[in-house]
């Protein structure tokens, strides 16, 4: 029966919105034919001290500040979701954001918007910034419509969320956004998007700017990636969730 209620999901959106069809099978596709990836170890598994090294300052009272951003925002979650992003890859992300202060940021992947919300957090204490977020949400209908719910409704004027496939949306939001001081890929984890991805990005980054790929252990891309642009990545261990999370800076 469920199976039956998933493809007249699919029918429905193959009528409704057909080139979300299309990307949808191109993506279940690629997934289908993704190869074993070598292997990634990381041992750093404090994302606060991570980012702090990234930015190259020292703690100022973020630890603090930073319970109480994730008291609410977790707050409002019901339960957990394998499709949430990680709180290591959230909490690296706020104190990121908070240091470089960046202008743009832009995401693939949202979700419930865990990693938003703590963007979205850390852009309105800088007060500036905007996030632009690419995401094509799963077709549950108990899942799909609680996109981005853990964004609060006070920050949403700094969100622009774009529905649809990074391949095909990416594109448009960095040539359009301006110079990209932060970019997080938590989207489609196989070698070809990540790859897409970064690279399509790359150009677009302020000289200081930063590529955060959360779940990097599921392929070679980023490693792959790295090399091409002589940049060794900082790895961090995401402990509950068991990925690593990769940390790419431009500058």
């Amino acid at each position: 029966m469920a199976k039956l209620k998933h493809v007249a999901r699919l029918a429905g959106i193959a009528i409704t919105r057909p080139v979300e069809f299309a990307d949808r099978l191109a993506g279940r596709r690629e997934r289908e034919s993704q190869p074993e990836p070598a292997g990634m170890h990381a041992d750093v598994v404090d994302p606060v001290a991570a980012a702090h090294d990234i930015v190259g300052v020292a703690d100022s009272g973020c630890c603090a500040e930073l319970l109480a951003v994730r008291e609410q925002i977790l707050g409002r979650l019901t339960g957990v979701h394998h499709h949430d992003g990680g709180t290591s890859l959230a909490e690296l992300l706020w104190v990121l954001t908070r240091h470089r202060r960046p202008e743009v940021v832009v995401e693939t992947g949202v979700a419930r918007g865990v990693s938003s919300a703590f963007i979205l957090d850390a852009l309105e204490r800088n007060g500036s910034g905007r996030l632009w977020s690419i995401d094509l949400p799963p077709i549950t209908p108990d899942w799909g419509n609680q996109t981005g719910i853990a964004v609060a409704p006070d920050v949403r004027y700094r969100w622009t969320y774009i529905r649809g496939a990074a391949r095909r949306r990416l594109p448009y939001v960095v040539s359009t956004c301006g110079a990209i001081g932060l970019f997080v890929h938590d989207g489609l984890h196989t070698t070809d998007n990540v790859l897409f991805e970064l690279r399509t990005v790359w150009p677009h980054l302020e000289p200081a700017g930063l590529v955060v790929a959360d779940d990097a252990n599921h392929n070679d891309a980023v490693l792959t990636f790295s090399t091409e642009v002589g940049v060794e990545p900082v790895l961090l261990r995401e402990p509950v969730k068991g990925n690593v999370v990769a940390v790419i800076a431009r500058g």
